[in-house]
């Protein structure tokens, strides 16, 4: 994982709006959190990504709500992904908009990935953080699941539901607010947070979808040719897609390399010239996937070991032991607890 992930700071205006609803300052709020006004000037600034998760931490603490995140969620809406959001609402049909959306969110985020799974009769569409400790991490997830809500209602249009939304955090104190939004079907301590939906919606046409105007907007996001793998951010791409198998299939090399359409000789190779292997990226997703799991969730390790994708818990405690040299329990004991974010060092920084 990258020492400093970032992202764009077109959240932070959602998470501004939703303090003015609350009658709370927008300014003292930032600048508690050490953001300087002047990012906020241009959504294409970038900020670190744990900066974003300590605003929105201190948000939610301030206006005493536990649902912050699907506030700013909602208000946000599928416009603050930018314009590979818009990119994604211009594409042929919903599979290829939600191919494209996930396979390039690092243009976007690169702090977290969004997650595409389509199993044959029912697809998801999730989101996942890659550090388990950033700050405010429930509200960030929440967050993004709303905005999933809204970009899938968009693409498929007002007949669209959810078959089941799934949160990979513990159940809150009260749950009608997610109920009132995504329906009866919602479901906490998952393995995974996403939206599930009958795989049918992949083939519809996007409504309005503008080839020429798509092109345009992938060129100003640096994609000249969407075709050309040495264009993609391949490691986060492979992340993604990782995250999308892990617990429901054999996670193997040549798998993945089918999915873009590459051998697995070939998969290998371009991994060696970034630096890395395929077993090392899938080392990783799997311990990351553990930590937000064992902090998170209240789930038995026994369980998260099954999920992961690993035949015995021994093995889990294992891998997870020579990465943080300490095993899930004792990490967990450690950092199972929600930490009061305001009690977290503050570090101001702003625009050069």
């Amino acid at each position: 994982m990258e020492k400093t992930t970032t992202i764009r700071v077109a959240p932070a205006l959602a998470v501004v709006a939703v303090l003015r609803d609350f009658d709370l300052d927008p300014a003292a709020i930032l600048t508690e959190a050490g953001w300087s006004p002047n990012l906020l000037n241009d959504p294409e600034n970038i900020v670190p990504y744990a900066a974003m998760g300590r605003l929105i931490a201190i948000a939610a603490t301030r206006t005493n709500c536990d649902h912050f995140g699907l506030l700013f969620g909602l208000k946000a809406g599928s416009s603050v992904i930018g314009a590979l959001g818009f990119a994604s609402r211009h594409a042929q049909d919903v599979r290829s908009a939600l191919r494209l959306l996930t396979g390039q969110f690092a243009h976007h985020d690169r702090g977290g990935v969004a997650t595409f799974v389509d199993e044959g009769t029912v697809a998801a569409l999730g989101y996942r953080i890659l550090d388990a400790k950033t700050p405010g991490s429930v509200h960030i997830t929440a967050g993004s699941l709303a905005i999933a809500f809204h970009l899938l209602k968009t693409l498929c249009g007002p007949y669209w539901r959810p078959l089941e939304t799934s949160f990979a955090f513990r159940r809150p104190a009260d749950a009608k607010p997610y109920h009132n939004l995504f329906g009866t079907r919602v479901c906490f301590d998952a393995e995974q947070s996403s939206v599930s939906f009958s795989s049918h919606w992949l083939d519809c046409k996007v409504i309005g979808a503008d080839p020429e105007l798509q092109r345009v907007l992938l060129r100003g996001i640096g994609r000249n040719n969407i075709e050309n793998p040495t264009n993609r951010d391949l490691r986060s791409e492979i992340r993604g897609v990782l995250t999308g198998m892990m617990g429901r299939e054999d996670v193997r090399l040549a798998a993945v390399a089918k999915i873009f359409n590459l051998s697995s000789r070939t998969l290998h190779r371009r991994l060696a010239t970034l630096g890395t292997s395929f077993q090392e990226i899938v080392d990783e997703v799997r311990c990351e996937m553990a930590c937000q799991l064992l902090k998170n969730t209240t789930l038995p390790i026994s369980q998260l070991s099954v999920m992961l994708g690993f035949s015995e818990v021994s093995a889990f405690s294992r891998s997870f032991k020579r990465r943080l040299a300490c095993g899930p329990g004792a990490w967990r004991a450690s950092n199972g607890a929600m930490e009061a974010e305001r009690d977290r060092p503050i570090h101001s920084f702003s625009m050069k």
